[in-house]
């Protein structure tokens, strides 16, 4: 509880307060509040860390190694090396391309107001300390 006198109103306005955005490439959804310290700015990651399974890549060393075996054994097929099969892993997306989602934002009115100590809480001679305060609406 405070008691002040509110000095000057501001007109209502809505806030963006939460925004969802998708990666383009996995199709992972960040939900991401406003940031209060930053001005309630949204600022997604930079890249995707969702983890998505990805397979190994091929070894070319091992396809050359298969061909120039078969090479000195005259063609035959049955000295060839199998090549192991390929191992998948888990590790981070990485895309850089994340995009808004717009039908799935969240806004909330707002208004800002100014208050002032009381005038019986002050010496005279001293100047009134004021506050910005700001008014959400909660549902």
């Amino acid at each position: 509880m405070v008691g002040a006198t509110v000095i000057r109103v501001g007109n209502r306005k809505a806030l963006e307060e939460m925004k969802i955005y998708e990666c383009t490439a996995c199709k992972f959804r960040y939900q991401l509040p406003a940031d209060v310290t930053n001005m309630n700015r949204i600022q997604p990651p930079p890249k995707c860390t969702n983890l998505v399974t990805k397979l190994n890549k091929p070894n070319p060393m091992w396809n050359m190694f298969n061909k120039m075996k078969k090479k000195m054994s005259g063609g035959a097929g049955g000295n060839e090396v199998q090549q192991p099969v390929r191992k998948t892993k888990e590790q981070p997306c990485g895309n850089t391309k994340l995009e808004p989602i717009a039908e799935q934002q969240y806004w909330v009115d707002y208004q800002e107001i100014k208050i002032q100590e009381s005038f019986r809480t002050f010496r005279p001679g001293n100047i009134p300390k004021t506050m910005w305060v700001i008014l959400k609406v909660l549902l």
